[in-house]
Protein backbone atom coordinates (compact mmCIF):
# COMPACT_ATOMS: atom_id res chain seq x y z
CA UNK A 1 0.00 0.00 0.00
CA UNK A 2 2.86 2.38 0.86
CA UNK A 3 6.25 2.49 -0.78
CA UNK A 4 9.47 1.97 1.17
CA UNK A 5 10.16 5.71 0.90
CA UNK A 6 6.83 6.61 2.47
CA UNK A 7 7.40 4.08 5.26
CA UNK A 8 10.83 5.62 5.85
CA UNK A 9 9.27 9.10 5.86
CA UNK A 10 6.69 8.09 8.46
CA UNK A 11 9.29 6.39 10.65
CA UNK A 12 11.84 9.20 10.45
CA UNK A 13 9.19 11.87 10.94
CA UNK A 14 7.84 10.10 14.03
CA UNK A 15 11.32 9.54 15.47
CA UNK A 16 12.41 13.13 14.90
CA UNK A 17 9.19 14.53 16.32
CA UNK A 18 9.36 12.15 19.29
CA UNK A 19 12.91 13.26 20.07
CA UNK A 20 11.87 16.92 19.85
CA UNK A 21 8.95 16.27 22.21
CA UNK A 22 11.30 14.66 24.74
CA UNK A 23 13.80 17.51 24.30
CA UNK A 24 11.08 20.14 24.79
CA UNK A 25 9.94 18.47 28.02
CA UNK A 26 13.54 18.30 29.28
CA UNK A 27 14.00 21.99 28.47
CA UNK A 28 10.87 22.89 30.42
CA UNK A 29 12.15 20.88 33.40
CA UNK A 30 15.65 22.40 33.27
CA UNK A 31 16.80 24.72 36.03
CA UNK A 32 16.20 28.40 35.27
CA UNK A 33 19.94 29.05 35.56
CA UNK A 34 20.48 26.64 32.67
CA UNK A 35 18.71 28.86 30.17
CA UNK A 36 21.03 31.83 30.58
CA UNK A 37 22.26 30.88 27.16
CA UNK A 38 25.40 33.02 27.03
CA UNK A 39 26.59 32.25 30.57
CA UNK A 40 29.11 29.57 31.43
CA UNK A 41 26.52 28.00 33.74
CA UNK A 42 24.47 26.84 30.75
CA UNK A 43 27.43 25.34 28.85
CA UNK A 44 26.66 21.75 29.85
CA UNK A 45 23.01 22.14 28.91
CA UNK A 46 24.05 23.65 25.61
CA UNK A 47 26.31 20.67 24.90
CA UNK A 48 23.32 18.42 25.62
CA UNK A 49 20.52 20.18 23.74
CA UNK A 50 22.40 21.44 20.69
CA UNK A 51 23.37 17.92 19.47
CA UNK A 52 19.84 16.63 20.24
CA UNK A 53 18.27 19.42 18.20
CA UNK A 54 20.75 18.92 15.36
CA UNK A 55 20.16 15.14 15.29
CA UNK A 56 16.38 15.60 15.36
CA UNK A 57 16.56 18.10 12.51
CA UNK A 58 18.74 15.73 10.46
CA UNK A 59 16.22 12.92 10.98
CA UNK A 60 13.32 15.19 9.98
CA UNK A 61 15.16 16.37 6.87
CA UNK A 62 15.94 12.79 5.87
CA UNK A 63 12.25 11.96 6.27
CA UNK A 64 11.29 14.95 4.13
CA UNK A 65 13.77 13.85 1.45
CA UNK A 66 12.19 10.39 1.44
CA UNK A 67 8.76 11.96 0.91
CA UNK A 68 10.13 14.22 -1.83
CA UNK A 69 11.77 11.27 -3.57
CA UNK A 70 8.54 9.29 -3.43
CA UNK A 71 6.39 12.16 -4.72
CA UNK A 72 8.97 12.95 -7.36
CA UNK A 73 7.78 16.44 -8.25
CA UNK A 74 7.90 19.66 -6.22
CA UNK A 75 4.50 20.84 -7.46
CA UNK A 76 2.88 17.73 -5.95
CA UNK A 77 4.40 18.53 -2.55
CA UNK A 78 3.12 22.11 -2.82
CA UNK A 79 -0.30 20.77 -3.79
CA UNK A 80 -0.24 18.53 -0.71
CA UNK A 81 0.56 21.53 1.48
CA UNK A 82 -2.53 23.44 0.36
CA UNK A 83 -4.94 20.50 0.26
CA UNK A 84 -7.93 20.12 2.54
CA UNK A 85 -6.91 20.83 6.17
CA UNK A 86 -9.15 17.94 7.29
CA UNK A 87 -6.74 15.50 5.66
CA UNK A 88 -4.45 13.93 8.29
CA UNK A 89 -1.61 13.81 5.76
CA UNK A 90 -1.82 17.58 5.32
CA UNK A 91 -1.97 18.15 9.09
CA UNK A 92 1.07 15.93 9.52
CA UNK A 93 2.94 17.71 6.73
CA UNK A 94 2.48 21.09 8.39
CA UNK A 95 3.16 19.68 11.86
CA UNK A 96 6.51 18.28 10.73
CA UNK A 97 7.33 21.53 8.94
CA UNK A 98 6.57 23.51 12.10
CA UNK A 99 8.59 21.00 14.14
CA UNK A 100 11.61 21.64 11.98
CA UNK A 101 11.13 25.41 12.08
CA UNK A 102 10.74 25.55 15.86
CA UNK A 103 13.65 23.14 16.38
CA UNK A 104 15.85 25.39 14.23
CA UNK A 105 14.72 28.42 16.24
CA UNK A 106 15.50 26.66 19.54
CA UNK A 107 18.88 25.63 18.16
CA UNK A 108 19.71 29.28 17.46
CA UNK A 109 18.55 30.19 20.96
CA UNK A 110 20.86 27.62 22.55
CA UNK A 111 23.70 28.87 20.37
CA UNK A 112 23.10 32.34 21.80
CA UNK A 113 22.28 33.98 18.46
CA UNK A 114 19.02 35.70 19.49
CA UNK A 115 18.60 37.04 23.00
CA UNK A 116 15.32 35.73 24.43
CA UNK A 117 13.69 36.09 27.80
CA UNK A 118 12.89 33.11 30.00
CA UNK A 119 9.10 33.42 29.43
CA UNK A 120 9.63 33.46 25.66
CA UNK A 121 11.91 30.44 25.90
CA UNK A 122 9.30 28.57 27.92
CA UNK A 123 6.61 29.53 25.41
CA UNK A 124 8.73 28.26 22.50
CA UNK A 125 9.38 24.99 24.33
CA UNK A 126 5.65 24.51 25.03
CA UNK A 127 4.82 25.25 21.39
CA UNK A 128 7.52 22.81 20.22
CA UNK A 129 6.11 20.12 22.51
CA UNK A 130 2.54 20.70 21.26
CA UNK A 131 3.48 20.64 17.58
CA UNK A 132 5.73 17.62 18.10
CA UNK A 133 2.86 15.74 19.75
CA UNK A 134 0.64 16.40 16.73
CA UNK A 135 3.40 15.11 14.43
CA UNK A 136 3.87 12.05 16.66
CA UNK A 137 0.22 11.01 16.65
CA UNK A 138 -0.89 11.92 13.13
CA UNK A 139 0.50 8.79 11.45
CA UNK A 140 -1.69 6.56 13.59
CA UNK A 141 -4.71 8.77 12.90
CA UNK A 142 -3.96 8.64 9.17
CA UNK A 143 -3.76 4.84 9.07
CA UNK A 144 -6.67 4.25 11.45
CA UNK A 145 -8.89 6.26 9.11
CA UNK A 146 -8.50 3.65 6.37
CA UNK A 147 -11.50 1.31 6.69
CA UNK A 148 -10.18 -0.70 3.73
CA UNK A 149 -7.74 -2.33 6.17
CA UNK A 150 -9.91 -3.74 8.98
CA UNK A 151 -6.97 -4.41 11.30
CA UNK A 152 -5.94 -0.75 11.18
CA UNK A 153 -9.42 0.69 11.51
CA UNK A 154 -10.09 1.61 15.14
CA UNK A 155 -8.79 3.58 18.14
CA UNK A 156 -5.71 1.50 18.94
CA UNK A 157 -3.37 2.49 16.12
CA UNK A 158 -2.95 6.20 17.05
CA UNK A 159 -1.91 5.27 20.58
CA UNK A 160 0.43 2.57 19.33
CA UNK A 161 2.13 4.89 16.85
CA UNK A 162 2.42 7.68 19.42
CA UNK A 163 4.04 5.37 21.97
CA UNK A 164 6.35 3.89 19.34
CA UNK A 165 7.43 7.33 18.08
CA UNK A 166 8.12 8.50 21.63
CA UNK A 167 10.15 5.36 22.33
CA UNK A 168 12.20 5.91 19.17
CA UNK A 169 12.62 9.55 20.15
CA UNK A 170 13.87 8.56 23.58
CA UNK A 171 16.35 6.19 21.94
CA UNK A 172 17.61 9.00 19.69
CA UNK A 173 17.96 11.39 22.64
CA UNK A 174 19.82 8.77 24.68
CA UNK A 175 22.12 7.87 21.80
CA UNK A 176 23.01 11.53 21.19
CA UNK A 177 23.64 12.07 24.90
CA UNK A 178 26.01 9.09 24.98
CA UNK A 179 27.97 10.10 21.87
CA UNK A 180 28.18 13.73 23.02
CA UNK A 181 29.54 12.66 26.42
CA UNK A 182 26.63 14.29 28.24
CA UNK A 183 25.07 11.04 29.45
CA UNK A 184 27.48 10.94 32.39
CA UNK A 185 27.10 14.66 33.14
CA UNK A 186 23.32 14.33 33.20
CA UNK A 187 23.33 10.82 34.62
CA UNK A 188 20.24 11.28 36.79
CA UNK A 189 18.24 12.77 33.93
CA UNK A 190 19.32 10.03 31.54
CA UNK A 191 18.34 7.36 34.05
CA UNK A 192 14.88 8.91 34.23
CA UNK A 193 14.74 8.95 30.44
CA UNK A 194 15.65 5.25 30.35
CA UNK A 195 12.92 4.50 32.93
CA UNK A 196 10.46 6.44 30.80
CA UNK A 197 11.45 4.34 27.79
CA UNK A 198 10.89 1.14 29.75
CA UNK A 199 7.41 2.37 30.66
CA UNK A 200 6.76 3.23 27.01
CA UNK A 201 7.87 -0.24 25.88
CA UNK A 202 5.59 -1.86 28.47
CA UNK A 203 2.68 0.33 27.36
CA UNK A 204 3.42 -0.55 23.74
CA UNK A 205 3.21 -4.25 24.54
CA UNK A 206 -0.08 -3.74 26.40
CA UNK A 207 -1.58 -1.72 23.53
CA UNK A 208 -0.51 -4.35 20.98
CA UNK A 209 -2.09 -7.09 23.10
CA UNK A 210 -5.33 -5.14 23.52
CA UNK A 211 -5.40 -4.25 19.83
CA UNK A 212 -4.94 -7.84 18.69
CA UNK A 213 -7.41 -9.04 21.30
CA UNK A 214 -10.04 -6.57 20.13
CA UNK A 215 -9.40 -7.56 16.50
CA UNK A 216 -9.81 -11.25 17.35
CA UNK A 217 -13.04 -10.65 19.23
CA UNK A 218 -14.44 -8.56 16.40
CA UNK A 219 -13.38 -10.74 13.49
CA UNK A 220 -12.01 -14.11 14.59
CA UNK A 221 -14.17 -14.61 17.67
CA UNK A 222 -17.38 -14.16 15.73
CA UNK A 223 -16.37 -16.56 12.95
Amino acid sequence: MFSELVVAYLFLGGTGAGALLIAAVLMLLADERAVRFRDNGSAAYRRLFVPILVASLVVLVLGALCLAADVGRLDRILLLAVSSPSNYLVVGFWALLLCGTLAAAMLLVWLGVPSVSLPLFRALAVLLAAVSFVAVIYTGLLLSGMPSVPLWFGPWLPGLFAISALSCGVALVGMVAVFSGMATVFGRTMRQVVRADMVLLALEAVVVALWLGAAWLEHGGSA
